[in-house]
């Protein structure tokens, strides 16, 4: 899954290994996406979207 083996495992602290998950969880999308307002016409254009 993330990587460690069972030995590097047993050696993290419970904190450690529940950073390396938080952290393995965030990169690979598990996080909620949050809606923003869309992009407006002339930020598009400012961009050259347009």
């Amino acid at each position: 899954m993330m990587g460690f083996t069972p030995e590097q495992v047993d050696r993290m602290s419970l904190w450690t290994f529940s950073a390396c998950l938080e952290g393995y969880a965030a990169a690979h999308g598990s996080e909620k996406q949050t809606e923003g307002e869309p992009m407006s016409t002339d930020r598009m254009r400012d961009l050259g979207l347009l």
